[in-house]
């Protein structure tokens, strides 16, 4: 274990007794995940968890996708005289806060790409 490294005027007995104790709790706790996995695979799946702010149930961790990794690629940014901008819209009232959930103020794409080993 990491903390191992930082005894200091400790016999050799001792030492070894905690490298002995490590290898116990970390052998434990590997049992104890496996054996939570078994049961839990052999439960059924419950009902996916729907927060009262979602528009719908969270996606189980299998149900997710990543986004594709590699150059170029393309991103959502932010243009920052834009944001504020329509922040100040917002405040004075000039435009609606449903306004942000239906449209996208200020949101650019962007490309990531990479040129003589610098990302952009």
């Amino acid at each position: 274990m990491f903390s191992d490294n930082f005894r200091r005027g400790e016999s050799e007995k001792s030492r070894f007794s905690g490298v002995k104790a490590s290898r116990l709790v970390s052998s434990l706790s590997d049992v104890a995940w496996k054996a939570f996995q078994s049961v839990n695979k052999r439960l059924p799946e419950g009902e996916a968890v729907r927060p009262n702010w979602a528009p719908g149930p969270l996606l189980k961790s299998y149900e997710r996708t990543s986004p594709p990794l590699g150059f170029p690629r393309e991103t959502d940014s932010l243009c920052p005289r834009c944001v504020k901008e329509v922040r100040e819209s917002v405040i004075s009232g000039a435009t609606p806060l449903e306004d942000l959930m239906h449209t996208h103020p200020g949101e650019i794409k962007a490309q990531i790409f990479e040129e003589d080993g610098q990302v952009f």
